[in-house]
This record gives C-alpha cells, sequence and structure tokens, in this order.
C-alpha cells in the first residue's frame, strides 16, 4: 500500500511539475479564476488571481479584478490598494475607485478620482453629484457646475437642486456653514449618505466644531453606522449647545433609547424653551413609546410656542390622521378643525382621508387617498394608506406592489410598509 501511494505522489508530482511548464499555464489560471469567481469562491479566485500575478505580473485587468475579490471580502481597504495599482483606470474603474474612497471617507482621494471621472465621462450625473458635494467648500464655481449637471437626471435632481438652492441662498456665508447648512437640507431629504458627506467636510473644516460632530454622528446612527463616538465628544466640548443636544437626542432614538432621548431634549428645551422643534421631537419620542396623549400634549405646546406656525399646525394635524386607529380624546373633530385652517397639502389630504375611512366613511375616505394619488403619484403617505384600504379588500398582491415602493424608499413610512409586507408574506 506505501509503494502505491508513493507512486502515486510521484505521479502527481510529476504532473504538476509538467503542468507548469505547460505554456497554457496562464490561460488555465485564468479559467479557474473566472469559475471561482462564477461559483461564488472569493478566496480560492484571489489565490488564482496572485498565481497568475507571480508568474505573468501585474496587468490593470488583474488589479482591477483582484481588487473586487478584496471587495466581496468586505476588505475594502484591500481592494482599494489593489485598484490604485491600475495605471490606466477607464469609467467603470474609476468609479470603483471613487466609491470606495468615499465608503472610506478618503475625501480628498475621492475628489480627485471624480474629477478623473468627469473628464472621461462628462455627464455622469452620479460622478457629478458627489462632486458638486465634495468641492462645495473648496470651488464653489465647479460644484455648481457639477450640481447642474446632475440635476439633469430625475434620479438626482432632488439632491442637486439642494446644493443649488445652498448655493444661490449662502453666496456670502463661509465653507463651514455652507456645508452645514447642505447637510440639513440632505437630513431634510433623508439622504443620510450625502448628509454623512457634508458634515463631516464641516467637522473636519474647523475642528473641534461640537455642532458638525454632533451632526455627523446622528448621519452615521440613521445608516446603522456607528456614530456614538462623536456625538459624546461633541456632547463633552459644548454640553450647553441646543443643537448637539437635539443630534444626541435623535440619534438615541433611533437606536431605541428613547429615556436618552428624552433626557437630551430636556436639556435641549431647557436651553431653547422657544424652540417649537424640540417639542414636536419630545412628542415623536413619546409617540415612539405608543404614549400618544404626552405626544399629543406636546405638539399642542409646539404649536403654541410657534405661535400657530402653519408647519407644527400640520405636524399635529398628521398625528391626528396618522394615529387615526387609536385617536387621542381631541378625535376627528380636531382634525377638521385644524385641516380647514390649513393651505393645501397632499399629505394631509391623505391623513384625512384615512382618517375618514377608518371613522366609517370609506367611500370619502378611498376617495380622498386616491385624488392624494392623483396630485402625487410618488407619495409615501398616501401609497401606504392606499395598500392598507387594498388590504381591507383582500387584494394583497396590488398592495405588495405599493408597499415596495414605500419601503424601497427613505420616508417614514417605509419601515411600516415593511412590516406590512412582512405580515403578508408571512
Amino acid at each position: 500500500m506505501k509503494r502505491l501511494l508513493y507512486l502515486w505522489a510521484a505521479l502527481l508530482s510529476a504532473a504538476l511539475l509538467g503542468c507548469a511548464a505547460s505554456p497554457n499555464d496562464s490561460q488555465f489560471l485564468r479559467e479557474q479564476i473566472d469559475e471561482n469567481r462564477r461559483l461564488g469562491r472569493p478566496v480560492q479566485a484571489l489565490y488564482g488571481v496572485e498565481a497568475l500575478a507571480r508568474r505573468d505580473g501585474w496587468s490593470d485587468d488583474l488589479a482591477f479584478v483582484a481588487g473586487s475579490l478584496r471587495a466581496a471580502l468586505g476588505d475594502l481597504e484591500g481592494a482599494l490598494a489593489f485598484w490604485l495599482r491600475i495605471a490606466q483606470p477607464d469609467e467603470t474603474r474609476l468609479r470603483e475607485i471613487s466609491r470606495a474612497q468615499i465608503a472610506l471617507e478618503h475625501w480628498a482621494e475621492a475628489r480627485e478620482t471624480l474629477l478623473q471621472l468627469v473628464e472621461v465621462s462628462p455627464d455622469d450625473a452620479w460622478a457629478s453629484l458627489q462632486l458638486a458635494i465634495l468641492l462645495a467648500p473648496h470651488d464653489v464655481t465647479r460644484a455648481r457646475s457639477a450640481a447642474g449637471i446632475a440635476a439633469r437626471v430625475p434620479l438626482y435632481r432632488d439632491q442637486a437642486d439642494a446644493i443649488l438652492a445652498v448655493f444661490d441662498a449662502d453666496g456670502s456665508v463661509d465653507a463651514v456653514l455652507r456645508m452645514m447648512r447642505l447637510g440639513l437640507l440632505f437630513v431634510e431629504q433623508q439622504e443620510w449618505a450625502y448628509a454623512e458627506v457634508s458634515f463631516a467636510q464641516a467637522a473636519a473644516l474647523e475642528a473641534p466644531f461640537p455642532e458638525a460632530l454632533a451632526a455627523l454622528g446622528f448621519a452615521r446612527v440613521m445608516q446603522g453606522k456607528e456614530g456614538s463616538s462623536e456625538i459624546l465628544t461633541a456632547a463633552a466640548l459644548a454640553p450647553n449647545d441646543a443643537q448637539v443636544r437635539y443630534f444626541q437626542a435623535v440619534a438615541a432614538r433611533a437606536v431605541g433609547d428613547s429615556a436618552g432621548a428624552v433626557d437630551a431634549l430636556a436639556l435641549a428645551i431647557a436651553l431653547e424653551p422657544d424652540n417649537p422643534a424640540l417639542y414636536v421631537e419630545v412628542a415623536q419620542t413619546f409617540r415612539v413609546l405608543r404614549d400618544l396623549e404626552a405626544a399629543e400634549r406636546w405638539l399642542l405646546m409646539a404649536v403654541d410656542v410657534s405661535g400657530g406656525d402653519v408647519r407644527y399646525r400640520e405636524a399635529l394635524a398628521l398625528f391626528y390622521a396618522d394615529e387615526a386607529e387609536n385617536l387621542t380624546t381631541s378625535g376627528v373633530g380636531a382634525l377638521e378643525g385644524l385641516l380647514g385652517a390649513l393651505p393645501p397639502s397632499v399629505d394631509a389630504q391623505a391623513g384625512y382621508g384615512w382618517a375618514m375611512y377608518l371613522a366609517g366613511d370609506p367611500t370619502l375616505g378611498s376617495d380622498l387617498i386616491a385624488r392624494a394619488l392623483i396630485v402625487e403619484p410618488d407619495n409615501p403617505r398616501a401609497l401606504y394608506y392606499q395598500a392598507r384600504i387594498l388590504i381591507d379588500m383582500g387584494e394583497n398582491a396590488d398592495a405588495r406592489v405599493l408597499l415596495l415602493r414605500v419601503a424601497g424608499g427613505n420616508s417614514s413610512f417605509a419601515a411600516r410598509a415593511a412590516a406590512l409586507l412582512e405580515g403578508l408574506d408571512g
């Protein structure tokens, strides 16, 4: 038996040596790399890449493949190291390099790569949008031009228009304030990645800048990232800054720490008792806790503190509408009274329709929601309520289509839509 094993080992060694001398070795390795990639074996494919590189040297194609495999293994730094070996990156490779640099927060390097990318592909809306954000602190003229290119594409129009609005309104402000305002606009749009980039640049331009650090931590938390270190640093630097406490509160609520959110908001209100937005955030925190009476009470205070500002009256009206299944003592009558004094709003109409539907007038409720969707076909609130009505009618397939649209967005109804989808699928 041992003699047979020795013979088999000798034959195998001879075969391997013969293979090593074969002129087709490189082709064989390439085929093995492709096969392992097809089968989802990045580690084995990477071994093949390194073997091929030892044999033939590194080419641009091989460096790109190696980087892609590193990225598949979750090693973005390693991927970038390989991609930066590429001597003449084309459009596709420049895009991958810039994506990695942005993800790794290598802002200066990303800016240079994006400049190369728009030279190769001047109409690339994605690259133009990223470039507009990264150029905003340094070169407003070029940033404005890049935002204008991005605005031509519907997918990026809202973000590009937000950038242009900041430039138009704030032509004389310094770079730090410009980036903070830009980040806050992205927060309004719930474009957390863009908000993070903006706040990160503001924090870097004027370090230490507690408000920018707190905002950066908040934007990171909203993406499921670790942001507590930035928020804690900001709070330590500026414990009496209401804006820092505000960001601390909304970040705490996002990770389920409602008690921490209430505490931080109490500090913020003590510092800025005339800021109605803080009262709305307290209300939202109590709403998350399902203490609807407390939520209503704080929203009423927000309306009072704001002097009846239409934004806060609408927030109260939408609270009544969205919680129509569990209306507080004010009930539908309060909702009707508020809506009668508000300017026309698709959100308000959809919310009122849902309240009417639940209050026993399904015909009127359904009609109001349908008309809201005619005015604004992608309105998340109206789509969500329409899906709820379809589910009641037993039309689950049609409801699923609407819920997928809402769940795929970044509105406050995305999580609700996702939860309903799970129920339908279950």
